[in-house]
């Protein structure tokens, strides 16, 4: 079976990562994800260096949603809010969402402890799960710098994934 990565930030919340390739209905995703057919965030891997820089944006979303201080209306869209620099919410989606026609999804799902919603996924999807660590191979390396926008001198002092770890992290303190 593939590698997901599962964490736990409060007493009350799991997070498991998992990257599902071959899918071939992500626009159907993206429509059950919107009616409510199941909790997730669908995200875009081309926008994904590590499963790292998920994880801080899901324990800064699960913080928020505790302390009823969210930007977005849910837990999960708070997440893909989150990993992006932007506070523009539309734009934030647009960019870190999963496309219709994506090949890839990486999914977050928060608190699934029997794994049934990663099954539903995993079947309306009609991919297959793939290791976490082949999440690097799918990224856009000249999207995520443009995104984030690092610069090559920033880059030549610090690995990519600590500038951007770095940028989610203080994204209420400091704007790009």
């Amino acid at each position: 079976m593939a590698k997901t990565v599962c964490s736990r930030f409060h007493a009350d919340y799991s997070v498991c990562v998992a990257l599902i390739s071959d899918v071939h209905d992500a626009r159907e995703l993206r429509k059950s994800v919107m009616s409510g057919k199941f909790e997730a965030t669908l995200l875009n891997p081309e926008m994904i260096l590590d499963e790292f820089q998920i994880l801080v944006a899901a324990n800064q979303a699960i913080n928020l949603h505790v302390l009823n201080k969210m930007v977005t209306k849910s837990l999960h869209s708070e997440i893909l809010y989150r990993l992006s620099p932007s506070k523009n919410i539309s734009d934030s989606f647009k960019k870190f969402g999963t496309g219709e026609n994506d090949k890839a999804v990486c999914v977050v799902i928060v608190n699934d402890k029997n794994k049934s919603t990663l099954d539903l996924i995993l079947n309306i999807s009609q991919g297959k799960l793939t290791d976490l660590e082949k999440l690097a191979n799918l990224t856009d390396m000249d999207k995520v710098k443009k995104i984030y926008k690092l610069t090559d001198e920033e880059l030549s002092q610090s690995p990519m994934l600590d500038a951007i770890v770095s940028r989610i992290a203080s994204k209420d303190i400091v704007t790009i």
